[in-house]
């Protein structure tokens, strides 16, 4: 453990929506964030720190119900939000290094532009 760095830490947020197509949610992404994120290529960017997530977008996700289920153990989610994870189109996975605070924030801000977009959860 030693060489152990908490500068080089990542965190992947998996985050089910149910838009149509990419371009629905780039456009979502654009229309709920103005002047605040913009997304090109596989970059989610911050435009007023100027910092950019990468982004990786999937189609539907069959285990994903299971994955939340096991996940909200913890806090006991409930069947007609597992439902809403059931019946998702998309999968983000959004990537960003977090090993201070300052990252961790920067990290939720994104996920937060994400929600403002219509994400399920």
């Amino acid at each position: 453990m030693e060489n152990f760095k908490t500068s080089n830490m990542q965190t992947i947020l998996c985050i089910p929506g149910n838009w149509a197509t990419r371009t629905d949610l780039i456009a979502a992404i654009i229309d709920n964030n103005p002047n605040e994120y913009v997304f090109a290529g596989n970059i989610l960017l911050n435009t007023k720190t100027n910092e950019g997530f990468e982004i990786q977008i999937e189609p539907k996700d069959a285990r994903m119900k299971d994955s939340f289920a096991i996940a909200g153990m913890v806090n006991s989610v409930s069947n007609a939000f597992l439902s809403e994870i059931e019946n998702h189109s998309l999968v983000i996975y959004l990537f960003g290094k977090t090993g201070n605070v300052a990252g961790t924030k920067s990290i939720a801000d994104a996920a937060g532009a994400l929600l403002k977009a219509g994400v399920l959860v």
